[in-house]
């Protein structure tokens, strides 16, 4: 609270907002002050809150990843983060109004991605208080592969090579149950040709 004394007139009192605060209402503006007046006007801030998108890249390289930030009526904002850190991940903060927001990384078929948010939030609905801080962590872990061929040893023996054969018509799957059966469901599974 502060009080200044005026001459009679029109005024208009303004505000320079801090950092890391957003202007909420000003009820100070056009205050006709006649002689012997008093009168008491009311400006009204909140604390913004703070998004952090973090990313872990497994491994971590030179590879891009790209985010898209939406919400609070105007937050539209795409942006990189490069994890090419063994020590530190790639992140970028974001100081927000209240509001609720939402962070999308772009598709890679070549990672999977998981992701978790403090407090419980998730990446399609960032409620954001004031002065709340949040922290959303990206990880994409590379995918592998796995190839070979499907041979037959004409001889059996290991230390000549010059007499494998390719063999037709055999079902090779990835047995992620480890039962020794193929479920055609859940096992990728493919036939030699």
């Amino acid at each position: 609270s502060h009080t200044y004394n005026v001459m009679p007139g029109t005024y208009n009192i303004e505000e320079t907002v801090p950092a890391g605060w957003s202007l909420v209402s000003n009820a100070c503006s056009n205050i006709t002050i006649t002689n012997n007046e008093t009168k008491e006007c009311i400006i009204t801030n909140t604390q913004d809150g703070s998004l952090t998108i973090v990313k872990k890249a497994l491994p971590f390289g030179t590879d891009t990843f790209g985010f898209t930030l939406t919400g609070g009526n105007e937050v539209n904002e795409q942006f990189n983060l490069v994890d090419n850190s063994a020590t530190e991940d790639a992140s970028k903060t974001f100081s927000l109004k209240a509001g609720t927001y939402a962070v999308a990384e772009n598709n890679y078929s070549d990672w999977k991605t998981t992701y978790s948010c403090t407090d419980g939030k998730t990446i399609d609905n960032i409620s954001l208080s004031a002065g709340e801080s949040v922290t959303c962590t990206f990880t994409n872990t590379k995918y592998g592969s796995i190839s070979g061929r499907k041979l037959h040893d004409l001889d059996g023996l290991a230390s000549t090579t010059n007499d494998r054969k390719p063999v037709y018509g055999y079902t090779i799957f990835i047995d992620k149950d480890g039962d020794g059966k193929l479920d055609t469901t859940t096992e990728p599974h493919t036939t030699t040709a």
